[in-house]
């Protein structure tokens, strides 16, 4: 006798089995089986005029100009749907449904302008998605309002279809939540990297109470010319619910070697040849590791007329692309203005990196949320942070004509060594920035030559307006430049738009004319910084006069920052739109008058720990200390030690501590083998540390921690030595 609980299980999978075997095979797919067809046509009945009487829930169509039934020669052996010019359909059957997927097949010839109305009341009232451009739009009251992704990328170009024969399959997805309606389209499933590449949501709400239910389904062509036929569409299916492909795979690791082969696999065991090849493969999620030695392309994406973008991350699936040991990997250059949320880490690039800026397809690509981490770049332009929502740190910059070129909205660069600026055709400047919201810090800047910047006006940073762009909202901060240059900041508004700059915490040693030339700047703060041995002028505010004619003069404040031989060291044009105080000026050369710096400390020696040796800390009896004015835009020094550490905040870039222990790497209050093993695996990039750790571990004082710090913290650990260098 048979167990009662396998006849149970028998008669499960026989139900189970001839649920299966009675559906309609048209909906058995891995993603629809819970999802309803409520709607279809695949025109191999030959009419479009009527409901094919061998599909269930079938489509028939109003016709307004020339359209017929038939096969696209070498493309599609099935008949299918084809508009001609000026043509349209609409689906006779009105659609009862808040909540939809329509999917179809379509084929375009030369990028032939169309319209897939997919919720369609009446000639004023529709939604509709333009192959041809990749752009989505709203009708209403006869109103065109084109709609946006909701992360802010233009996901147009992973949408639009290419030049030539383009064959795709479309999925919109459409619902009407009663709050909102949310719209989500795709072309070709993972075919280009993910699944629905466009999401947004309309909470208009009169489209909310007007794009209900009862719509009709409509196709355009909007072509003109001498041709026939150039817009065709096929298996068109509305589904009840949404319908998602299926992830070709999890995440993985695509592995890059000079020994590999681009027909491998891309596993560690049989890698790829080319990085380019790597990037074919990838996902969204995935890590490309690239193996030591050269290679003789670009990390870079290629766009044109006859090609279509795919979409290789996404924000909460980042694509890395990282070298296996640091700078061990050579290659020739990166750009990123087509790649979104890419990390490209620990490269030797012998030439330049950019994040943005390329024109292809008649505008200018940049990208976002991409990180650009641990490179060695050398002997080219430098890095192009032109972007958006980007990052740039710890990167090494040798023998380029420019440091670091800053642009778009909310980069934040950080970090970063910039070495031995070279003239090559174009002014060599360690930083220019333009675009919003952008952080600069903790940056260090050094090693140029005059003879090899040649008449090159080279500034530590600079902005101007005679370009059209403004710089607004920008903070630059605990940043480090000596050696050759000529002004630490150079920032003219000839736009009328550079305000809101704050220039706070950092050290500027030796600049051959001006610590910062400001002219027509609105709202510029200038705060705790260090200006040492300037060639002519600390700080001068002057006017500029601005395209539009107008005379836009510099305003803000100035105060607690260390004037030490600073030629003139500070003046205004327009007194009104100055406020200063609290600033210390020191000059080894002459007196300064009191009653021209009368809120300031002048002629007392700030006492510098080492200025020989580029240590600008303060001596315990230095006349800085608890001096400075009470800020509220910020609470640190450039050590990132939390201001202040006595009675009141201190002037210059570093606030006086007697508690700050150098070698006291891990912040216990005591130097001891543990520091000089934290500092030894932070040399060699096993370890991240604070900025405060580093700080603490510099002991050598030459900003930077290496092999030698983390010897002398050992011999300091065990008594074989007293003070470390950067004490004094």
């Amino acid at each position: 006798m048979i167990p009662k609980i396998i006849l149970f299980r028998l008669l499960f999978f026989f139900l189970f089995l001839a649920l299966i075997l009675t559906c309609d095979t048209a909906i058995i797919r891995p993603y629809a089986l819970a999802i309803e067809l409520i709607a279809q046509d695949d025109f191999e009945d030959g009419n479009f005029d009527s409901v094919d009487p061998n599909l269930t829930n079938g489509l028939s169509w109003l016709n307004e100009g020339q359209v017929t039934i038939g096969t696209v020669s070498s493309y599609w052996q099935s008949k299918c749907l084809k508009l001609n010019i000026g043509s349209r359909v609409f689906s006779n059957q009105l659609i009862s449904s808040s909540k939809y997927t329509l999917t179809f097949d379509y084929i375009n010839y030369y990028k032939t302008p169309s319209k897939v109305q997919f919720f369609y009341i009446d000639n004023s009232n529709y939604y509709y998605f333009a192959p041809a451009n990749g752009k989505v739009f709203r009708v209403m009251d006869g109103i065109e309002t084109q709609l946006s992704d909701l992360s802010g990328i233009d996901t147009s170009v992973y949408l639009f279809i290419k030049y030539g024969v383009s064959i795709n399959n479309f999925k919109i997805y459409f619902e009407n939540t009663g709050s909102k309606i949310i719209i989500q389209i795709d072309r070709d499933g993972y075919q280009n990297g993910l699944d629905y590449e466009f999401t947004t949501e309309d909470t208009n709400p009169q489209a909310v109470n007007l794009f209900k239910n009862n719509f009709r389904i409509g196709f355009t062509e909007d072509g003109s010319g001498n041709y026939s036929y150039w817009v065709n569409y096929d298996n068109i299916n509305i589904y009840s619910d949404k319908v998602t492909a299926s992830l070709p795979r999890n995440p993985t690791t695509i592995y890059v070697s000079p020994n590999g082969d681009d027909n491998n696999s891309g596993t560690i065991s049989q890698p790829l040849a080319t990085i380019a090849k790597a990037l074919d493969l990838s996902l969204p999620g995935d890590t490309i590791l690239v193996k030591d030695g050269f290679y003789n392309e670009s990390i870079d994406v290629k766009l044109d007329i006859f090609t279509t973008l795919k979409v290789y991350a996404t924000s909460d699936k980042r694509l890395t692309i990282k070298s296996e040991n640091k700078h061990g990997a050579k290659i020739k250059g990166v750009d990123l203005s087509l790649i979104n949320f890419v990390t490209v880490d620990g490269f030797d690039v012998n030439g330049s990196i950019s994040m943005g800026g390329l024109n292809v397809m008649y505008r200018t690509w940049y990208s976002r949320g991409a990180r650009v981490i641990n490179n060695f770049v050398h002997d080219g332009w430098g890095i192009g942070a032109t972007a958006y929502d980007g990052y740039v740190a710890n990167n090494y910059i040798l023998r380029c004509n420019r440091g670091v070129g800053v642009g778009g909205d909310n980069m934040l660069v950080e970090n970063n060594e910039i070495e031995r600026l070279i003239y090559r055709d174009r002014d060599a400047d360690y930083f220019r920035f333009f675009g919003t919201n952008h952080t600069i810090r903790n940056n260090y800047m050094h090693g140029t030559r005059k003879e090899e910047v040649g008449g090159s006006h080279t500034d530590g940073f600079q902005t101007f307006g005679d370009n059209g762009e403004c710089a607004k909202n920008i903070i630059i901060e605990n940043n480090f430049i000596k050696d050759w240059h000529g002004q630490s900041f150079m920032i003219t508004g000839e736009a009328g738009c550079h305000e809101n700059i704050i220039i706070r915490n950092n050290v500027c040693i030796a600049p051959g004319a001006w610590g910062i030339d400001a002219c027509g700047i609105k709202n510029l703060r200038v705060y705790n910084n260090i200006f040492v041995n300037v060639g002519y002028h600390g700080i001068g505010f002057e006017e500029r006069l601005t395209k539009s004619g107008e005379v836009v003069y510099t305003t803000g404040e100035i105060k607690n920052n260390i004037f030490y031989n600073a030629g003139s060291d500070y003046w205004t044009r327009f007194k009104d739109g100055l406020q200063a105080s609290n600033n210390l000026i020191y000059h080894t050369d002459k007196i300064v008058n009191q009653s021209t710096y009368p809120n300031d400390i002048v002629n007392q020696d700030p006492l510098f720990v080492d200025i020989s040796n580029y240590n600008f800390h303060l001596r315990s009896d230095s006349p800085a200390i608890d001096r400075g004015a009470t800020l509220t835009d910020f609470s640190y020094d450039k050590d990132g030690i939390s201001r202040p550490q006595g009675a009141a905040w201190d002037i210059g870039a570093y606030e006086y501590s007697s508690g700050f222990l150098y070698g006291d790497t891990s912040g216990d209050n005591q130097i001891s083998a543990y520091d000089a093993a934290l500092a030894a695996q932070y040399s060699v990039g096993l370890i991240s540390l604070t900025q405060e750790q580093i700080q603490k571990a510099d002991v050598s004082g030459d900003k930077q921690v290496t092999a030698y710090d983390a010897a002398l913290i050992a011999q300091r650990a065990v008594g074989l030595i007293g003070k470390f260098p950067v004490e004094g």
